[in-house]
């Protein structure tokens, strides 16, 4: 909730979102619907959490890795 409320109040508007509880361990099915769906968007970046990027950077690709930013709350 922190996250979608930062982003309202930085005016910041995506093109999809996709909600894990906290705490969450990402597997490599995770984040590739994470990249269908970053594809799917036309989106621009991936903006993630420090400490979701921390963990979805470890078993990413290179290329995927490259669009993710974090948004520090």
């Amino acid at each position: 909730k922190n996250f979608r409320k930062s982003l309202d109040t930085l005016g910041i508007e995506t093109a999809g979102e996709i909600s894990y509880r906290d705490h969450y361990n990402f597997s490599v099915k995770d984040v590739k619907e994470i990249e269908k769906k970053f594809e799917e968007s036309n989106a621009e970046i991936i903006l993630t959490t420090e400490k979701d990027f921390v963990k979805i950077e470890k078993i990413c690709s290179k290329e995927f890795s490259d669009k993710l930013y974090v948004l520090k709350i």
